[in-house]
Order: structure tokens, then sequence, then C-alpha cells
């Protein structure tokens, strides 16, 4: 019984740390796209990637308001939860690293 939950604790352990290099990677391009969209258009929403956004308002008047996750609390707890015989910051920047290249293939 104990080995099964200590698997789903690292199990679990994986899947954060996985997240939260994603989020280090985002970029807030798709939340600003998701700003202009209009009704007709709603079926994009499905494609846009908006991991960096926490919060998305839009007032009666049009004003829109966009609030996204914060990466330094995001590196911080990556580098808590990389533990024993990790280097968060090695991470970090593998992380940064793969967004780099992956911004270099769309010409950004």
């Amino acid at each position: 019984m104990r080995w099964c939950h200590l698997e789903e604790g690292r199990s679990a352990r994986r899947a954060m740390l996985r997240h939260l290099k994603k989020l280090l990677r985002a970029r807030p391009n798709d939340a600003v796209r998701l700003a202009f969209l209009d009704a007709p258009q709603a079926g994009e929403i499905e494609r846009l990637d908006l991991t960096l956004l926490s919060e998305f308002k839009r007032s009666a008047s049009g004003v829109v308001e966009l609030k996204f996750q914060d990466r330094l609390k995001a590196i911080e707890l990556l580098d808590r939860l990389a533990g024993p015989g990790e280097d968060g910051a090695e991470q970090f920047f593998q992380a940064l690293e793969q967004g780099a290249d992956w911004e270099g293939r769309d010409g950004t």
C-alpha cells in the first residue's frame, strides 16, 4: 500500500514539474489574441495556448483586462520541487532554452 502512495506522489510531482516547465516556456501572444476575438471567431479559442492566462475580463464597454501567471513564483516552486539530486536552476535554464528553440521556429 505504501508503494502505491509513493508512486502516486512521484507521478504527481513529475506532472507538476512538467506543468511548471510549460508555464516557463509559454508566451502571452494567444491571450492577447483572445482579447481581439469576436463572437463568430469563438471556435478558435480551443486552439489558443492560454497557459499563462490566469484571469480574463471584458467589460460591457469593451475594456479588456488580462492577468497572467507569475513566472517568478513558478521558478521558485520549480526550485523547491527539484529536490535532492536535481538542479532546479538547470531545469529552469533547460526550459528557457526549449522556449527559445520554439520561438525561433515561427520567426519571432
